[in-house]
């Protein structure tokens, strides 16, 4: 292997890395490879094909966390893990885990397994990385599942989010 082929490998290591072990054709593109690169690669089962467009490496951990890393690499430009998603990667309780992701109101996108919302108001308040994963903030994960869980449940929730440091309540 070439200097420059290693370099390639290299950086899209490094940036699958960060990933869970996953990439997207776009991002290959980005570092650099092209379309016959990719290609081959694919064809020597150098990398796993997730769907289309979206590539696990060797020695990719298998687990919820890279489950949600591809849904938002799946979902595109703009998604975050939100919702039960972010929930479960938090561990709060009694919460189911599903693959919500939530997208820039004018994105639409329709995939089988994920549940898609679409979001007007998604500011920089609102997102903070979970284990390396674009996510909604545990507060503004706790907004989301008011509107799918009864009161009594998000009560527990964010009882369960203030007692870990997830949120600050203020004082009663």
């Amino acid at each position: 292997m070439c200097r420059m082929e290693r370099r390639l490998e290299e950086r899209i290591t490094r940036r699958a890395r960060v990933q869970h072990g996953l990439i997207t054709r776009g991002q290959l593109a980005d570092e650099g490879a092209t379309d016959r690169q990719i290609d081959a690669r694919l064809k020597r089962g150098d990398w796993q094909v997730l769907r289309a467009g979206l590539y696990g490496l060797p020695g990719r951990a298998p687990g919820w966390p890279s489950a949600v890393m591809a849904a938002v690499l799946a979902a595109g430009e703009g998604a975050v893990a939100s919702h039960r998603a972010v929930a479960s990667l938090l561990e709060l309780p009694n919460v189911v885990r599903r693959l919500d992701v939530t997208v820039p109101a004018e994105r639409r996108v329709r995939l089988p397994e994920l549940i898609v919302h679409r979001s007007r108001h998604l500011d920089a308040a609102d997102l903070k990385p979970i284990q390396g994963i674009p996510a909604t903030s545990p507060a503004r994960t706790i907004i989301d599942l008011a509107s799918l869980y009864e009161r009594a449940k998000v009560a527990a929730i964010l009882d369960a989010a203030e007692e870990c440091g997830l949120v600050l309540l203020p004082l009663k």
